[in-house]
């Protein structure tokens, strides 16, 4: 059985902070890491092998925030195009992580 400090834990090493918000349960987390992974998937032919395996590492150890800003720099940093759905689809992201990435 997990305890209520555990999921406090994990929740800290997922989102570097203290303590858990009631709205973001198991679920939520999910639902970032499925989001994540469609992106990866979408850039996956843009993207080189090494830093697509990069970004599901990241994703795969509950640090959601760090793929989604390297993802973004990736794709500034080598120029890689995105369409305005894929550009549309970080940013709602980023929003709903309470996370900002530069303007453009």
């Amino acid at each position: 059985m997990v305890t209520a400090l555990a999921v406090m834990a994990r929740a800290w090493i997922r989102t570097g902070r203290q303590r858990m918000d009631p709205v973001h349960d198991s679920a939520y987390y999910e639902d970032l890491a499925g989001r994540l992974y469609g992106l990866v998937i979408a850039f996956s032919d843009r993207l080189p092998a090494d830093q697509a395996q990069w970004l599901h590492h990241v994703i795969d150890v509950g640090e959601y925030g760090l793929a989604l800003e390297d993802l973004a720099a990736m794709l500034v940093y080598d120029k890689i195009a995105a369409t305005d759905q894929e550009r549309g689809d970080i940013k709602a992201l980023a929003r709903q992580m309470g996370m900002e990435l530069g303007s453009s």
